[in-house]
This record gives structure tokens, sequence and C-alpha cells, in this order.
């Protein structure tokens, strides 16, 4: 019988153990399975500006190794797998090795997330270079600058699908670097895909805001994260369908930017959302520190306001930002 009781034991252990290792039933090519972001790593974010590997923050980063992740699925490995899945204007988080003196590093891990994949349903004309796009209750500004992988700024269309990557303000508007134009109109049956905050979060109803955008998520599958852990002001991608006047999800996943918790090395281009104090800023998820011996490049501390771009180096501890050069790139 002991010796029964013992066989027994072993081998609950080593299901325990093969549990462990697969992740208990867990989906290998979502980026959960990599495991969080920083660490006493490097990360870099911001639009990318050039291929041959790939140029974010005027760095230079080898992919020859590094890991694609487009709205947290694995999408290949390599330079290739980057060169076809990718577009100069997307906004990206790269995660890898690199001094943070030099031009160039190496990635280990690029990540993409779209802000939004939906249809146009209103266009305004703010100036001849400036437009407003209304896509899924969320406000997208395009300028001169922003990139069009396909069409044009004045070509866009209510009903155009489009995809939008860019850099979120103080107002909660998408300053699109990147748009794409996938269809003409909008197949209802199509799913959309839109990221933010959640707001309004209602768990009686199972039920949030993204701006101006009302979201079901009674019948949604949670990716990374279970119902317990869901916050207001937590940064969320979602995919559903449009029904009616709001979506109806089918998936809902806390994005990459949530787990920065530590990094010996940020390298962060953002708008500022607001400002908490002399000596403290706000980014988006990040709060930045302002220390005595911060440098200031193209201006100075005292240009620093809600609204304009700027470029941060530094390293995050426990979700704070210790600022060592602010790069000013609007005033």
């Amino acid at each position: 019988m002991k010796r029964i009781w013992l066989a027994c034991r072993l081998i609950l252990i080593i299901l325990s153990s093969f549990c462990l290792f697969i992740s208990c039933g867990s989906d290998s090519t979502d980026l959960v399975a990599g495991g969080g972001i920083g660490g006493t790593g490097y990360i870099s974010s911001g639009a990318i500006t050039a291929f041959g590997s790939i140029v974010v923050n005027e760095v230079t980063f080898d992919t020859a190794e590094a890991i694609l992740y487009i709205s947290g699925q694995e999408e290949g490995v390599g330079d290739e797998a980057i060169r076809e899945n990718l577009g100069v204007g997307q906004v990206v988080l790269v995660e890898g090795t690199g001094d943070g003196e030099t031009s160039s590093g190496i990635a280990k891990r690029v990540i993409y997330s779209p802000n939004v994949i939906g249809p146009v349903t209103a266009v305004y004309d703010v100036t001849p270079k400036i437009k407003i796009f209304r896509i899924l209750g969320q406000t997208v500004m395009a300028n001169a600058d922003t990139i069009f992988s396909s069409g044009s700024m004045e070509s866009i269309r209510e009903d155009n699908l489009l995809e939008v990557s860019g850099l979120v303000d103080d107002e909660g508007r998408i300053r699109a670097t990147y748009i794409k134009r996938i269809a003409n109109s909008f197949d209802p049956g199509r799913e959309i895909e839109v990221k933010g905050l959640i707001q309004n979060l209602n768990l009686a109803n199972k039920t949030f805001t993204i701006n101006d955008l009302q979201i079901s998520y009674s019948q949604a599958q949670l990716v990374n994260f279970t119902e317990g852990e869901m916050n207001p002001g937590q940064q969320i991608h979602v995919r559903g369908r449009v029904s009616q006047n709001y979506v109806s999800a089918s998936m809902l996943r806390l994005t990459e930017e949530n787990k920065i918790n530590n990094a010996e090395r940020a390298d962060v281009e953002a708008i500022i959302t607001d400002l908490n104090s002399e000596d403290e800023l706000s980014i988006g998820l990040l709060r930045v520190k302002i220390q005595e011996n911060t440098r200031f490049m193209n201006g100075e501390r005292r240009d620093l306001r809600k609204g304009i771009k700027i470029r941060l180096k530094g390293k995050v501890v426990n979700k704070v930002m210790l600022a060592q050069v602010v790069f000013i790139l609007e005033k």
C-alpha cells in the first residue's frame, strides 16, 4: 500500500510539473507566454522611421532574431517578418539590448498593435493640411507628417476601412503617424480592433467605454487577465463586431504597455498627457520624474506642457520613468 501511495504521489508531481511547463493550456503564440516587458533590459517605443533592420527613435535595431508580435500574436521571426508585416510610421514597442549611448541595438521582440481598425463615420477639415476622422468613437487627427501606406489624406471618405497607428494626446485623440486604407467600404461582418484606456467600467453589465465607443464584453474571451483584474485606466486591446451603436467584443487583451514595470534603459516617444507637478508628468500609462540632473534638448523645463510631443531617455522603476534626457519635439 505504501508503494502504491508513493507511486501515485510521484505521478502527481510529474503531472504538476508538466502542467507548469506548458502553462496549463495557455496559447503559446500569445505575447503573455513570452513574459513581461523590460526587466533589466532596454525598451524603445516610437514610430518606425526606416528599415534595415528597423529604426526607432534614431536607433537602428538588428532584427535578425527578433520575434514579431502583432495584436498579441506571434507573426514570425527575423528581418523578413519585420519587413513584410510592418510599415514606416507605425508606432512599435521594441524590447532588446543597447547601451543607450550609441545609434544601434539588438531587438529581442518587436511589438505592434494598431490604435484602431474600423470604418470612418465622419471626416472634418480643420485646415488645408489637417483633417479629423471619426472611427469607432475615436478622434483621429492626420496632417502632412502622417504616412499613408495607401491612398492619401484627401482621398479618405466615410465608410472607408482604415488601420491607424499613432500617439494619443492629452484629450484622448489619436495623432496618426500611419494610416492604411484597407478597403473602400466596410463589411459589417468583419471584426474591428480598437486600443485605449478602460473608462466607465460596469462589471455588473459587463460594459465599458473607450472614449465615445461603448463596448460589451459579455461574450468576450479574456486573453491575459481575469475579470477581477480589470480596472479603469488600464490600456486594453479589443477585437469584436459592430452591433448598432456599440461593439460586441469577442476578445479582450491587456496591452504590453501595462507590463512596463522596470527597465534599465528606456527611450520613449510620446505626448505629455498630464503635468502632475513641476517635477512630474505623465505620458500615457507611465509617470515621469524630472530629476536635478535631467538634461533638456531643443528646449528647457519651462517648455513642458500638456499636448506636446517629447522623447524621453532614462530608466523605469516601478512604473515610474526617471528621465535622464528630455528632447522637446514640439513647442
